[in-house]
């Protein structure tokens, strides 16, 4: 064997090694939820959840992402919070504030870790990101994490708000309620998105 042919079959070996990787990131789509204090990009941030589906199958993956914040250290780096939301928060089941309020982790350690759960799971560069919705969600993460790698490509972005919307009659029947756990409304919004995908015939 010539040393162009070697050359090429170790080329082939490390493709076929990276397709295998490929293949076992079986997750095509994560759902993300936030829990703020803000509306704006600069909302200090409650908690992230976020969880990897497979919109073919509907397949959950095991690795759910959820990390609550400290809010209070968040306003030091700039991150804000509005009297509404304030107002919206406490309107809220006192169970749900309590859950919503106690977190202790850093900002910057979660969006690291976010990081790592999108690299185990998904293809960064294939990976449809959802969100209810993305102009909040989304924006606010991307605010968040600012001057690093980003965590999705922008394009792909899918609006489940929007898309769910399509066949509202197919929602209503599945009778789901949204908790404001952020990751009890993932896991909901996965639900609503799988149905509505297979009845549209697989189109997104």
């Amino acid at each position: 064997m010539t040393y162009a042919e070697l050359l090429n079959a170790e080329k082939q070996r490390i493709d076929n090694l990276k397709s295998n990787v490929m293949f076992k990131k079986k997750y095509t789509d994560v759902m993300i939820d936030l829990e703020t204090l803000d509306t704006k990009p600069s909302a200090a941030i409650l908690s992230i959840a976020a969880v990897a589906f497979n919109i073919e199958t509907g397949n959950i993956c095991d690795d759910v992402f959820y990390k609550k914040l400290d809010y209070r250290d968040q306003f030091d780096d700039g991150r804000t919070m509005s009297v509404d939301t304030i107002m919206w928060w406490a309107d809220q089941d006192p169970a749900v504030r309590k859950e919503a309020l106690g977190g202790k982790e850093k900002l910057a350690y979660a969006l690291w870790e976010l990081e790592g759960f999108f690299k185990r799971n998904c293809v960064i560069a294939n990976v449809r990101v959802w969100a209810y919705s993305p102009a909040f969600d989304c924006v606010i993460l991307n605010h968040a994490n600012a001057g690093c790698e980003d965590l999705w490509k922008y394009y792909n972005e899918r609006d489940a708000r929007t898309y769910v919307n399509i066949c509202p009659d197919v929602v209503e029947s599945l009778q789901l309620v949204q908790t404001h756990h952020p990751v009890d409304d993932c896991l909901v919004q996965i639900e609503e998105v799988c149905a509505v995908y297979w009845v549209l015939g697989r189109a997104i």
